[in-house]
């Protein structure tokens, strides 16, 4: 049985088992025994009939939500079947546990949000509404309080309100969330155990609104006083029957669990049920205007009959009218469909065939008035209130018709009334009632004849008799069984005259008539005899030489089931015997002894015996003695011998020996035949006949006997010679014609071998007195096999069928098959192989398979490396290949000829192509890609090629090197200067290498060289002060190659100081000072160079008291007078050196694979003095003031306040 699952359940009903012990069928499973629990792992078997009732027992819903049926333990058979729900009381102990889950119970009993009022909660979460039943503060409201207040609900809002502040609410809204038991906490249900025994359903509604004008459809006053006004109505159906409310004012929910019994009467349920047919009679709902108000007239009938009659209803006005007739209407029809039947009788008597006829007596009486079902094989039919019953065919002795009145079978539903706790109740239904008549039918009878065999009593077959009966007549011929059933069926007493009117084979007819009177429901049976007829037979006997009649013959004569019936008859001098008084019947004769030279053939001569075969006229056998020739046939060869198949070969060595042997030569009587003659055939294209010779036994009597070859149509041919015919010594023996043959070697040279050669050979005796007979010898069968060479030329890789011969020869045949040297593949290489198949043809079909190769070359350039380099004549990129190659069948690969091929594609220039023959391969190759056709700074696009040059042996040579692309570069020879600074740092980069790998075609990756330093483009100073003049380098290159960078500085000449313009060379407007390097720390890790350089101004010295500057190299000379003071590495300003902006010009040797130099330029602005007079304009820049002082003055002439408060500073 299916498992069921419910939409939704009444709360806490719970069921109480009978006294009878029970188990609860699990829903699943689909064996014939499932195994069913009853609480405390109690198991019982269940069988197929159980699970396919499950239905009609009671079924209760465990706690997950699945259905349950629930079973007598002791009767597994009995289902345990429940009107309604009962009730269960608190101490009941009984009742079935099924689908409780502890763990999901547990996480329900714990759930704990902060849930204070009704404010708090989702009603759409099932923790929020766990957790409220779990609070014993929350402010449900209680039974007491929710009756109290129902009463006082003015509208079906205020009542669904009230409804949600119930505990039973939540743990409804619980379930209608998950449909599971175990969800809802303990402190909500009364048990755990089982829910309710019947299954809920699920209502549809459909929302009626007021007509145009009328904001409302119904004003009722309840049966409590209270009034309330319905703005808009609501229709519902459940299970697809209209459902009506029983109590107005309450509120309704959207499912329900139905009872047939309880709530209402019986006069109730049968009022309101013939409202609900006569609402869907006079058409039921429609969505117009008639059909709400029919709908609001039925819905108002429905309440004034249930148990809380509305003390008033109003029908909104454009309605009210309508509505009124309609439930005038209703009420009619109602009327009419409750009336019971009467009939002008209830039963009725009639002979089968008849039609019995019933009336309805009373008005109304067969309003909606249908047959439900009709017994005994009979017809029923209802039509303007009278019921015809049909009795053709009927099957018993009564028909009992029941039908059902006020709604059609298929249409008939008692009325249930639907319920959910304190929700509104429904009701569906619809009337009807049973009536029933019944007809007693007076059966027919049949009658039949039994005719058997007078003396054995066993049931004849084909004897007709005629049946005549009420001014028919039938004929019937009798069956298998012996009868013939006259199958009309008859009315008893009928009287039937029979007569036969033809016999058995074999039989006398009976010509006699007699009756047979019909019974009531009975097949009456009347047996009648026949007795068998004879008849003769003449058997004569003929020899076949002389064709005279041969005496003394014996016979015996057999019946046709193989029983002896006349023995030792024998043939009279004129070789006949008559024999009289044979029943009719099929009877053999065969004889039993023969006469000299005559043996008895074993023969059966059949005859049959009838009424055309009097003793005057007897049945005539003629049995003719044959004279008996025969021969037989044998075949020999190399490997074979005497057999009547042989399998031959080919070899050279073999031969065929046909040997035809005769039966022994007999004389005919006393008499000499007068011709023997021996004739063997042959297959004339295929073999040659060597000798012939005839032996007895293994003597050779060749010389009696004339041999003859007839090539033309292969026959040899021997006949006796007449001498010997008249020898009594040459009778009595048997005779044997060897021939012996070789396969023609046309036969053999035919190359047309496809089908096996088969010689069917045989032979002819022939012995002649008045006449002559023959006899011919079997088939001799010889078969020389064609045998199927299949020569498969395969793929030895993958060994796929490159091509495949056929060829046929005979077993013994030698063959030989070389390699073909027509094989390519698509791509137009030419397979090879040096297998040659030898052998000889040995008794069964060759596969034979040549493997051939094809000898493969792959070539790939694997790897590219272009370093950069300058753009000058006779100039090139160092370039290195690196190359791969694969090879199979290496031998045979010498001839191949291939070129590497590289393209400027920018240019379309062919920049590299050279051939290589295949053993001048060589994995790495460096060559140089010419740049003098180039400009500096270029990124070259290349496309690199290899192609197959030469390749006469046709072999497989691949390569996926095409248009494999990479790029490089000439030097860019970047010069550079203060326009290549951002935020006094320089940082240039540039491509020294790239390398394209063609694994997984990654991209071309570029190698860099970096150089990035601070420069100070300007700087502001006085005369008399050292300007730093350095240089710190940072240089990084990707491919590990150092540099050796120089620096030079060139200050304009005004910057050189008297005494140091002594060792550096001025120009014309500068001076060059070779900056020193004082730091190059280079390292090389993961094949990367770094290296940090400083370049600083030369070491100067200053003289104290003069300020004279001195480079390191002059330390010694003459014209110092004072300590040298260490000026560090600076460019001093000489002192009176005029102010104003001069430059410092910072240049670099080429360095790195770029060629790039600096050519920087350091601004120096001179903007105040060290020594200043008293009419300098910069004075206040200045750093010392020149002026002289008097000695008879403290203040300097003619200064004013403000420059002695400057001095004083």
């Amino acid at each position: 049985m299916k498992k069921l699952k419910l939409i939704s359940v009444a709360l806490f009903s719970l069921i109480t088992l009978s006294t009878a012990r029970q188990s609860v069928v699990s829903a699943e499973g689909t064996s014939t025994k499932a195994v069913v629990e009853e609480s405390g792992d109690k198991k019982v078997a269940i069988d197929e009939k159980v699970k396919n009732e499950a239905e009609k027992a009671t079924v209760v819903q465990g706690a997950d939500g699945l259905m349950y049926v629930v079973v007598d333990e002791n009767n597994p058979e009995k289902l345990l079947e429940a009107e309604s729900p009962l009730k269960n009381q608190q101490e009941n102990t009984g009742a079935v546990e099924v689908g409780v889950d502890e763990k999901r119970q547990e996480k329900a009993d714990k759930a704990n949000e902060k849930v204070k009022n009704f404010d708090d909660i989702d009603y759409n979460d099932i923790s929020s509404l766990q957790s409220a039943l779990n609070d014993p503060k929350f402010p449900f409201l209680s039974e007491d309080e929710l009756n109290e207040k129902l009463q006082k609900t003015k509208n079906t809002f205020e009542t669904e309100a009230l409804m949600k502040k119930t505990r039973g609410y939540f743990s409804q809204r619980i379930l209608e969330l998950s449909n599971n038991l175990n969800d809802v906490p303990k402190r909500a249900k009364v048990s755990r155990r089982a829910l309710v025994s019947n299954r809920a359903s699920q209502v549809s509604e459909t929302r009626i609104n007021p007509p145009n004008g009328y904001p409302w459809v119904i004003y009722l006053i309840r049966s409590n006083g209270y009034s309330y006004t319905e703005n808009y109505a609501i229709r519902r159906t459940i299970d697809g029957k209209e459902a009506f409310c029983l109590q107005a004012g309450v509120q309704a929910t959207n499912t329900y669990t139905g009872s047939t019994s309880g709530y209402l009467s019986n006069s109730q349920r049968e009022m309101i049920s013939s409202i609900l047919s006569a609402y869907k009679e006079l058409g039921g709902w429609a969505n117009n205007d008639a059909g709400k108000q029919r709908w609001i007239a039925t819905q108002m009938l429905v309440w004034e009959n249930s148990n809380e009659k509305p003390k008033s209803i109003t029908v909104t006005p454009n309605w009210k009218n309508g509505a009124t007739k309609w439930k005038n209407d209703l009420v009619a029809r109602a009327n009419a469909i409750r009336v019971r039947t009467k009939w002008d009788s209830t039963s009725k008597t009639v002979d089968e065939g008849d039609k019995a006829t019933f009336k309805v007596t009373n008005t109304y009486g067969d309003h909606n008035l249908h047959v439900k079902s009709v017994s005994g094989g009979g017809k029923a039919t209802i039509s303007n209130g009278t019921l015809t019953v049909d009795t053709t065919g009927a099957t018993g002795n009564k028909i009992t018709v029941d039908m059902i009145k006020g709604s059609h079978p298929s249409d008939a539903h008692p009325t249930t009334v639907w319920s959910n706790g304190s929700y509104q109740k429904l009701v569906t239904g619809s009337f009807y009632i049973s009536t029933s008549v019944t007809v007693n039918v007076k059966r027919k009878g049949t009658v039949e004849v039994l005719k058997v065999d007078s003396e054995t009593k066993k049931p004849l077959s084909g004897a007709t008799f005629r049946f005549s009966y009420s001014g028919k007549t039938k004929d019937v011929t009798t069956d298998s069984n012996g009868k013939a059933k006259l199958t009309e069926r008859l009315k008893a007493g009928t009287v039937v005259k029979v007569k036969e009117i033809k016999a058995p084979n074999g039989y006398q007819l009976d010509s006699s008539e007699f009756s047979i009177t019909v019974k009531e429901n009975q097949n009456v049976t009347t047996t009648r005899t026949n007795k068998k007829s004879t008849g003769s037979v003449e058997i004569e006997k003929i020899g076949d030489l002389d064709g005279l009649g041969l005496p003394n013959v014996i016979f015996t004569i057999y019946s046709s089931d193989n029983k002896v019936v006349k023995d030792n008859l024998k043939t009279d001098s004129n070789g006949k015997i008559k024999v009289d008084e044979l029943q009719f019947g099929k009877y053999y004769a065969v004889e039993k002894q023969g006469v000299t030279g005559y043996d008895p053939d074993g023969k059966k001569y059949n005859f049959e015996i009838t009424q055309d075969t009097p003793s005057t006229k007897p049945a005539e056998v003629k049995v003719t003695n044959i004279y008996e020739v025969s021969v037989s046939e044998k075949v020999s060869d190399m490997n074979e011998s005497q057999v009547l198949k042989n399998v031959w070969s080919a070899d050279p060595s073999d031969y065929l020996q046909y040997d035809i042997t005769t039966g022994n030569l007999k004389k005919s009587g006393e008499r000499n035949v007068q011709s023997f003659t021996i004739e063997g055939f042959y297959d004339n294209k295929n073999v040659d006949v060597s000798k012939s010779e005839v032996y007895v036994g293994s003597t050779n009597v060749t010389s009696s006997f004339d041999i003859s070859n007839d090539t033309g149509n292969g026959k040899v041919v021997a006949r006796a010679k007449a001498t010997v015919l008249t020898n009594n010594d040459f009778y009595n023996k048997s005779y044997n014609l060897r021939i012996t043959m070789k396969i023609k070697k046309s036969t053999l040279e035919n190359t047309e071998k496809q089908k096996t050669l088969t010689i069917v050979k045989n032979s002819k005796v022939t012995v002649g007195s008045k006449i002559s007979k023959s006899a011919n010898s079997n088939d001799v069968e010889t078969v020389l096999y064609s045998r199927k060479i299949t020569i498969n030329h395969i793929d030895e890789k993958d060994k796929h069928l490159l091509k495949q011969d056929i060829d046929y020869k005979y077993d013994g045949e030698t063959y030989e098959y070389k390699p073909r040297t027509d094989l390519f593949d698509k791509d137009g290489n030419n397979y090879k192989s040096d297998v040659i198949h030898k052998g000889k043809i040995d008794g069964e079909d060759i596969v034979l398979t040549t493997p051939y190769h094809i000898p493969v070359l792959s070539v790939n350039v694997d790897r590219i490396q272009i370093d950069t380099a300058r753009a000058v004549k006779n100039g090139y990129l160092p370039t290195e290949l690196v190359l791969s190659k694969k090879e199979e069948y290496e031998k045979e690969l010498e001839k191949i000829v291939f070129k590497v091929k590289i393209t400027d594609i920018d240019n379309n220039k062919v920049v590299y192509d050279e051939n290589f023959k295949y053993k001048e391969f060589n994995s790495h190759m460096s060559i140089d890609l010419p740049t003098e056709y180039l400009t500096k700074n270029k990124k070259i696009n290349y496309s690199i090629d290899i192609l197959l040059v030469e390749n006469p042996d046709k072999n497989k040579f691949e390569t996926e090197t095409k248009d494999l692309r990479t790029v490089g570069y000439t030097s860019s020879e970047k010069v550079l200067t203060n326009k290549d600074m951002t935020n006094n740092q320089v940082n240039y980069s540039a491509v020294v290498r790239t390398v394209k790998e063609r694994a997984n075609n990654n991209p071309v990756k570029e190698f860099n060289e970096n150089i990035n330093y601070k420069f100070t483009g300007n700087t502001k100073t006085k005369t008399g002060y050292g300007v730093s003049v350095d240089l710190e380098p940072n240089y990084r290159n990707e491919i590990g190659k150092q540099i050796d960078m120089k620096v030079y500085s060139y200050p304009m000449n005004e910057l050189i100081d008297s005494k140091i313009d002594e060792i550096y060379q001025s120009g014309g407007k500068e001076t060059e000072v070779k900056m020193d390097r004082l730091k190059n720390d280079g390292k090389v890790e993961s094949g990367i160079n770094t290296q940090n350089l400083s370049f600083q101004f030369p070491h100067m010295n200053i003289e104290r008291k003069t300020g004279n500057i001195y480079a390191d190299s002059q330390k010694n000379d003459e014209s110092i007078k004072y300590e040298l003071i260490d000026g560090g590495r600076k460019l001093y300003v000489p002192i009176w050196c005029d102010l104003g902006n001069y430059s410092i010009a910072i240049k670099s040797s080429n360095f790195g694979g770029n060629y790039i130099s600096l050519d920087m330029n350091q601004n120096i602005d001179v903007y105040a003095y060290m020594y200043a007079t008293i009419d300098s304009e910069t004075k206040k820049e200045d750093e010392l003031l020149l002026e002289p002082v008097y000695p008879e003055s403290t203040l300097p002439d003619g200064w004013n306040k403000n420059e002695i408060d400057w001095l004083n500073k």
